[in-house]
């Protein structure tokens, strides 16, 4: 048997079966089933609005303990970097080099501890916008435009 990934976006809502926790799942096509808790968390995120991912799901990921931080500094405070890592082992990670040979200040380190943390925000967020639109696409569907109008296709 040949294996396949698919990435999908359902609508759903917590409902008990048996006592057990879980959720009513309903598909695009109206299919309908339950899936258990910890199964359906594990597999799905939930976002605020059906037609779009906001930066505001991406923030409730990152405050929900599911992306762990490391920040990291150089003993001579030359160089900051943020790792961000998800569960399943995708990670982020971004840097910064202050244009300056001097020891960076306990604020100016901050400074760069929050630039670094929003590049790792956005490339979290540019991911995730991808895998909502395969979800809500699919793979086959016509290119997306970019902000120029021109489309994304690679020939």
């Amino acid at each position: 048997m040949k294996s396949y990934v698919g990435v999908k976006m359902v609508k759903a809502e917590p409902c008990e079966q048996d006592g057990a926790p879980g959720y009513t799942v309903v598909y695009p096509d109206g299919y309908e089933s339950w899936s258990p808790a910890a199964v359906f968390e594990a597999a799905y995120l939930p976002i605020e609005r059906e037609h779009n991912l906001s930066k505001m799901d991406v923030a409730c990921l990152i405050e929900s303990g599911e992306v762990s931080r490391t920040i990291t500094t150089s003993r001579n405070g030359l160089f900051v970097s943020v790792e961000a890592r998800l569960p399943f082992g995708w990670i982020e990670s971004r840097g910064v080099t202050p244009e300056t040979s001097l020891p960076l200040s306990e604020g100016a380190q901050r400074r760069e501890v929050a630039l670094c943390e929003e590049k790792v925000f956005d490339a979290l967020f540019e991911h995730l916008n991808f895998t909502y639109h395969w979800a809500k696409y699919g793979l086959t569907a016509p290119p997306l435009k970019n902000s120029f109008g021109a489309d994304n296709s690679v020939d």
